[in-house]
């Protein structure tokens, strides 16, 4: 495991490019500016990056990619925290691996995938710009309970910083039409065409 710590500016470009590559468009003010708040809070606003994983995102267990175990997988533990995070591992209720990227162009692409693949309501309000929802759709489709008031209150005011503007019109040929998949949105450009 190897600390790499980024820029916001290298963190934006990089996740714009993602999307960019995954939609073919550029993503909004808002969603942009969300996907960086909630990456700064998952990484310390970067500067606590492991092997430029910008969302944190777990490994499983039985993987061809590339992982890191983290400091509470085995004994001895630096921590009195460690400790209590292995068992809370052994009772399946911690990670076990984190994936690892060689770079960060790498981690941003697959964050932005995962995220529009696996979790599709999380980008939706992340859309519309308005942390509460933002905050909701990730206690309801990723960590059960884990963005508390204060975790909105951070979520919101980052994002602004970041960019995001509270309002969020799907722009045309933007998310809502990529939701459907890269081929979805051929289909969706032809049959446009068509009309």
């Amino acid at each position: 495991m190897v600390t790499t710590p980024e820029s916001a500016a290298s963190v934006r470009a990089a996740l714009s490019g993602a999307f960019a590559r995954l939609a073919s468009a550029t993503p909004s003010d808002d969603l942009l500016g969300y996907m960086m708040a909630q990456t700064a809070l998952e990484t310390g606003r970067w500067q606590s990056l492991k092997n430029f994983n910008l969302g944190n995102i777990t490994a499983a267990e039985v993987s061809d990619a590339t992982a890191w175990r983290p400091p509470w997988f085995a004994p001895p533990f630096a921590t009195e925290r460690d400790a209590e995070l292995h068992e809370k591992m052994l009772r399946g209720a911690a990670p076990r691996a984190f994936m690892s990227y060689p770079n960060l162009e790498s981690g941003a692409f697959d964050y932005v995938r995962r995220l529009h693949t696996q979790f599709p309501e999380i980008v939706t309000a992340m859309e519309t710009g308005d942390a509460r929802k933002v905050a909701t759709a990730i206690n309801h489709n990723y960590c059960r309970g884990c963005f508390e008031v204060e975790h909105t209150r951070s979520l919101r005011s980052l994002a602004e910083e970041f960019g995001a503007r509270g309002r969020a019109p799907i722009r045309s040929g933007h998310f809502g039409f990529w939701m459907l998949g890269i081929g979805g949105s051929y289909l969706l450009a032809r049959w446009g065409l068509k009309k």
